[in-house]
């Protein structure tokens, strides 16, 4: 699946590996990480987020539990023990790029999470960010859209603003990323993604508008495209259904910029249904 199993620090002047990490994985999650012998497991939000809620460390009878603070984006501002006292706090310029970090001296552990999907390697100064590298100083990726030009003629770009926007395995790409909902200003506050998230968001799994938009982009990234025409205005649409999740995406790609409409569970029978459908040859 092209994750990363382990990774090696070494000195200079050793042969020896002076630390080694174990990465274990749900999916393309990351579930757990071990190293000198301490195991911590990960738990995020929500079963399809990439949002961390909380991190045990330790073995069985004898974990500590530390809760993870996120902003808007997911991406975690600090850390806390069972009591609400903070035992790591991280502060961020713009894209990621740590201002001032801190934590308790008896805390054991770095804290390495960052954006969703990105863990960060202090040896080398960037996310890991499953099937590629972030840099955080520029807000790129360091190496090209692993499918090329599909996905963009930007092939390094993370996406348009990092308050709003989320790619937590470094791979979306053409409509999946470029597109914008349907009425103007459109973020995680426009009103046409926040309608729609409203109406079909417990349907898809959705605790927030930002998982609602990550949903109806990862439709269009994985789904079976098709067109169509509107049944009320007869404008013709392109639809993505994935058949894993049961989701349909609604998009109009007539403009330059691609339009998301809405997002929620049908069927592909019923899909077939539509005026004018129609798949690739």
């Amino acid at each position: 699946l092209g994750r990363r199993i382990s990774k090696e620090v070494y000195q200079r002047e050793y042969p020896e590996p002076r630390r080694r990490v174990l990465f274990h994985w749900q999916g393309l999650r990351l579930l757990q990480e071990v190293q000198s012998g301490l195991a911590s497991l990960y738990v995020y939000a929500t079963p399809d987020s990439y949002e961390p809620l909380a991190r045990i460390d330790g073995s069985m009878g004898r974990e500590v539990v530390q809760y993870f603070h996120t902003n808007l984006a997911g991406l975690p501002e600090q850390l806390t023990d069972a009591n609400g006292n903070a035992i790591w706090r991280n502060d961020y310029e713009g894209w990621g790029k740590t201002r001032d970090e801190w934590h308790s001296p008896h805390q054991a552990r770095e804290q390495n999470l960052r954006y969703q999907g990105q863990y960060v390697d202090r040896e080398i100064s960037l996310h890991y960010n499953t099937f590629r590298f972030y840099d955080f100083t520029t807000g790129h990726f360091i190496q090209p859209d692993p499918i090329g030009l599909e996905g963009g003629l930007n092939s390094y770009a993370y996406g348009p603003n990092p308050l709003a926007w989320i790619d937590p395995l470094g791979l979306f790409c053409g409509v999946a990323k470029s597109s914008k909902w349907n009425r103007a200003r459109q973020n995680l506050n426009g009103p046409g993604l926040r309608d729609h998230f409203e109406k079909h968001g417990s349907q898809v799994g959705a605790n927030s508008a930002k998982e609602y938009d990550f949903s109806a982009r990862t439709t269009i990234q994985n789904g079976r495209k098709f067109t169509y025409r509107d049944r009320y205005t007869n404008k013709p649409r392109v639809g993505y259904h994935d058949p894993d999740t049961g989701l349909f995406t609604a998009t109009s790609q007539t403009g330059k910029v691609p339009v998301i409409l809405t997002h929620f569970p049908e069927s592909w029978s019923n899909l077939r249904r539509l005026p004018g459908f129609s798949t690739p040859n």
